[in-house]
């Protein structure tokens, strides 16, 4: 059958520019111990987050600092902003999105306050993780990235 619609091919991208790290080196424990699931981190050198997936936006925190994304074939991924900035209480990020809306790989979350973030005190250290339904084994090195660069 014919469909106008073409099927999307899953990819990752990166959902920064900045400095691509291994979760194992993110310091704090929950991510680097990938008790949420395994993934891979950024060092921002922007203020723009985009969607490293495509799917449903299945969670955005009222606090801005993490998305929920959720495919249609049930792999779910966390981006979660920062160590600890859950205790900004939504100082400094912006939703570009809300909850239920469908985005696509690289298209525009969260935007935040780089700076004001940092002069509070936060490390704005960004996790990707993936909780359940993608099993790969995310050893990308470490290397610049681009925001919106496939890395899978």
């Amino acid at each position: 059958m014919f469909s106008l619609f073409k099927k999307e091919k899953f990819k990752i991208v990166s959902p920064l520019d900045g400095q691509l790290i291994l979760l194992k080196d993110v310091p704090d424990s929950v991510f680097s111990q990938k008790l949420m699931g395994d993934g891979f981190a950024i060092i921002p050198q922007s203020q723009v987050v985009v969607s490293p997936i495509s799917g449903v936006a299945e969670s955005v925190f009222p606090t801005g600092h993490a998305v929920g994304i959720k495919t249609k074939d049930g792999i779910e991924c966390i981006v979660h902003i920062g160590l600890d900035t859950v205790e900004l209480n939504g100082e400094g990020f912006t939703s570009l999105i809300s909850q239920g809306d469908y985005v696509k790989a690289g298209e525009p979350i969260v935007q935040f306050d780089n700076q004001f973030i940092k002069d509070k005190g936060y490390n704005l250290t960004t996790m990707v993780v993936f909780p359940s339904g993608y099993e790969k084994d995310f050893n990308l090195g470490e290397r610049e990235v681009k925001k919106g660069e496939v890395l899978f």
